[in-house]
């Protein structure tokens, strides 16, 4: 009943905030193109609800054909492939803004698991358990995951993404969601990550001590990546969230795939 509800109610404020954003997305539509070749858009397919793709729609922040035809690749820090402009956009998080279109046709929720290609979740669901139980709900512009972890960079990366995205599912409330929309809009106006999260309490590090306590699946080699300006400066917390691998997540679009959920 509450996603009923929740989804009914996205599509009605995605289609307010689509109108009052869109001054604001022609312009950045304008110097995207104005300072790279290539359009001012860009769409690509993405899993939703219980495995159904569709396609979201971002300003384009890489140059144009950034990836091979078939070769999917992540997006890492320090990308040669994002352009100057594109930094900005993606630092304040207005390349997401198109996506409001999505919401309001019924794709995408304001808040929800961000959603993956087809083709990555393929190769994350033959290395992660019960990797499609995230789109058991909608997937959002924003999320518990996005606004409590960097980019992903490892496959541990995404393990850690996934314990907070199912516990999304397990916590999802208006409350939550208000909190979550709130706090993405602080970050757009600048304010730090670390500070957005203790005004709205919406730090989850200790779900993912009680994970690391109890599986193995954060073993490796302490690194120092991502964006991390929303954490705080202890060590300790630091170590926590990246003690992942140093090896790239390995995709293979040859591989047998996993079926989706129907």
């Amino acid at each position: 009943m509450f996603l009923r509800r929740k989804y009914a109610f996205d599509r009605c404020l995605g289609g307010v905030l689509l109108v009052l954003t869109s001054p604001l997305v022609l312009v950045l539509i304008f110097l995207v193109k104005l300072t790279s070749p290539g359009p001012g858009l860009y769409r690509q397919t993405r899993v939703g609800l219980n495995g159904k793709t569709f396609e979201i729609i971002k300003l384009r922040s890489m140059v144009k054909n950034a990836e091979k035809p078939g070769q999917p690749v992540w997006c890492v820090r320090h990308d040669s492939r994002v352009t100057w402009l594109g930094k900005i956009l993606r630092k304040l998080h207005l390349d997401e803004l198109p996506q409001l279109w999505n919401v309001a046709s019924g794709e995408m929720s304001l808040v929800g698991p961000r959603p993956e290609r087809p083709e990555i979740c393929e190769s994350l669901a033959e290395q992660i358990d019960n990797y499609y139980h995230r789109n058991t709900v909608k997937p959002g512009v924003t999320g518990l995951a996005q606004v409590n972890l960097p980019p992903d960079e490892t496959i541990d990366d995404v393990r850690r993404k996934q314990i907070l995205d199912l516990r999304y599912i397990e916590e999802a409330s208006w409350w939550l969601d208000l909190r979550m929309m709130a706090a993405t809009a602080l970050r757009m106006v600048g304010v730090k990550g670390e500070v957005v999260m203790k005004m709205m309490g919406l730090c989850r590090r200790d779900v993912l001590r009680e994970r690391l306590d109890s599986t193995d699946c954060f073993d490796g080699v302490c690194y120092d990546g991502g964006d991390d300006s929303h954490w705080s400066e202890s060590k300790a917390d630091r170590e926590l969230v990246y003690a992942a691998t140093s090896k790239r997540i390995s995709l293979h679009p040859d591989s047998p795939p996993r079926r989706r959920p129907k």
